[in-house]
């Protein structure tokens, strides 16, 4: 068994090394963006507060994909300024087509799940790692999907959460606060699908080599 590990190719040992040091860089900026849109929705949560007090009761539903993708754009300053752009502009489209309001929430988190994808590929460009696939279309789609379920979900409990807060006497500021960071949270665990890029142990085509190698 040593002999077999020593005779092992040197390339097949480093891709085995790039892979995991993938898988790392991966978990490590999901992390950054789950913890960006929480931070995010906490904060649309509060303006969503500010707003009803003022007389301009804006849905919670909107600002907090549109604040998580905001929050959670990278690249350069234009990819950001774009992107931000697109996050207001395509997060709140569906609410002026006049859908059902289940139909309309669900389009405008998918919008914001095509976005946070564009954003990783954005900030893949800036900082790209070798052997790491560029997401598809399919990424795309299973972002817009995973995010419209999740934030529908994300709704209901920030509902319950925010019942048992007012139960409790919980301060408005505090409540609005934990509800938008729930349903940010949601959001931003939509992230995932732009992080599953990785077409094998070391990436690509030269992977799935590896893997046959290794067998």
């Amino acid at each position: 068994m040593r002999e077999r590990n020593s005779s092992c190719p040197a390339y097949i040992r480093g891709e085995s090394m790039n892979a995991t040091l993938l898988q790392l860089h991966h978990r490590e900026a999901l992390e950054q963006t789950v913890t960006r849109a929480l931070t995010a929705g906490a904060g649309a949560g509060v303006l969503h507060l500010a707003l009803t007090r003022v007389g301009v009761p804006l849905p919670l539903a909107w600002l907090v994909p549109a604040a998580v993708v905001l929050g959670c754009a990278r690249g350069d300053k234009w990819d950001r300024v774009l992107l931000g752009g697109l996050g207001i502009l395509l997060t709140a489209l569906p609410y002026a087509l006049g859908m059902a309001p289940g139909w309309t929430v669900a389009f405008s988190a998918a919008a914001a799940g095509a976005l946070l994808v564009r954003s990783r590929l954005s900030e893949r460009g800036e900082n790209g790692q070798v052997a790491e696939a560029r997401p598809t279309l399919f990424h795309f789609g299973l972002g817009a999907a995973l995010c419209a379920g999740l934030t529908l979900g994300g709704m209901e409990v920030s509902r319950v959460f925010s019942a048992r807060l007012a139960d409790l006497a919980t301060p408005a500021l505090l409540g609005a606060g934990v509800a938008g960071g729930i349903l940010g949270l949601f959001v931003g665990l939509s992230a995932v699908a732009a992080h599953r890029t990785v077409s094998g142990p070391g990436g690509g085509a030269r992977g799935g080599a590896v893997a046959a190698a290794r067998w």
